[in-house]
């Protein structure tokens, strides 16, 4: 598949770099690597799953970028032969599936292949977007995964200004769902979390409007909290709870809050990864006559639409970043993260 050659910028760790040819050995000799941490962790491989940056070389074939162009990476490559790569979920590659010594070209940068902690990356040409003048590297690099994430999640329950939002989880993609749910329009949005000073800076962002900290309320607290505020918009007591919840935690309590929160016919949405949920299917899902979706990463098309909204409604992702490191701290600071 033909290549460019790209400076980029990680989602995690920024650095402001200018590449030649003449730096590219000296470049690899300085790079970080990821090491196994078990089956599911990167191994080997120069971190950074959401790069973005300049293309600063090109390889034969590349038709469709060209030298300067600034970019965001769709950071999966796939096969491109089997029908979720056509459909541009290159995430669910049918390679994917297969041993990894068969899988040829389903390779995740910053996981099974070289990302973007680096001063500069190989990246394949399908897998680049052109970040408009609008969007800075920082927007572009918080754009590939976590607001990708985001976006996915939100195209399930298409949300407007008649909706109310209950997030379960503000984190990196519940900020981000937050962010994006107020663009289309959404006017009241919830927010439940085990960190007060996570729930703090959403509504200090204007993410959410009401916060709950779950190690101080149960459930039945926070249900008749937005109750209360619901009840009184809709005058019906049936038809009291939000409209929509999405749970970014992957936590089973909170995966539980966002059915028991949920209205008759509304949306749920499951996000976050790993864990379980045991809840009481009648009542909680039939009877209330819910939609729950399950919601991975998004699409090449979708991130495509993505850069497009954030243009469109002036939004700029990267204003839920809290901390900016250079990239010779990043192996220090990544290990501070618990």
């Amino acid at each position: 598949m033909p290549v460019a050659f790209v400076a980029v910028i990680s989602a995690s760790f920024t650095a402001s770099v200018t590449l030649n040819n003449a730096n590219r050995s000296e470049s690899f000799r300085r790079r970080w690597l990821c090491f196994d941490l078990g089956a599911e962790q990167p191994s080997n491989v120069v971190c950074g799953h959401e790069p973005s940056g300049e293309i600063v070389e090109i390889g034969n074939g590349c038709d469709s970028v060209q030298v300067g162009d600034r970019v965001v990476l769709y950071h999966i490559v796939g096969c491109g032969r089997c029908a979720a790569c056509r459909q541009g979920y290159m995430l669910m590659c049918e390679e994917a599936d297969m041993p990894s010594d068969h899988t040829k070209h389903f390779k995740a940068y910053g996981w099974q292949r070289d990302g973007g902690h680096a001063e500069y990356m190989l990246a394949e040409e399908q897998s680049c977007i052109k970040l408009p003048p609008f969007l800075t590297y920082s927007d572009g690099a918080l754009i590939a995964c976590g607001f990708g994430t985001a976006w996915e999640a939100l195209s399930r329950v298409n949300p407007s200004g008649r909706d109310t939002l209950l997030i379960t989880g503000v984190g990196p993609v519940g900020m981000a769902v937050g962010v994006l749910a107020r663009a289309m329009g959404v006017p009241k949005i919830y927010g439940t979390d085990a960190s007060q000073e996570r729930l703090e800076l959403a509504k200090a962002k204007g993410v959410i409007d009401v916060g709950f900290d779950v190690t101080k309320l149960t459930n039945q607290d926070i249900v008749t909290a937005i109750a209360e505020v619901e009840e009184q918009k809709d005058r019906l007591a049936d038809l009291k709870g939000v409209s929509i919840a999405i749970d970014c935690s992957g936590v089973a309590a909170a995966r539980y809050t966002a059915l028991l929160c949920t209205k008759r016919w509304g949306r749920v949405v499951f996000v976050g990864e790993g864990g379980s949920v045991e809840f009481a299917v009648s009542p909680m899902l039939i009877h209330k006559q819910l939609t729950l979706h399950g919601s991975w990463v998004t699409s090449l098309p979708g991130m495509h639409d993505l850069v497009d909204f954030c243009v469109q409604h002036q939004l700029h992702p990267d204003g839920i970043v809290t901390h900016r490191f250079p990239l010779q701290q990043a192996h220090g600071k990544s290990t501070d993260v618990e």
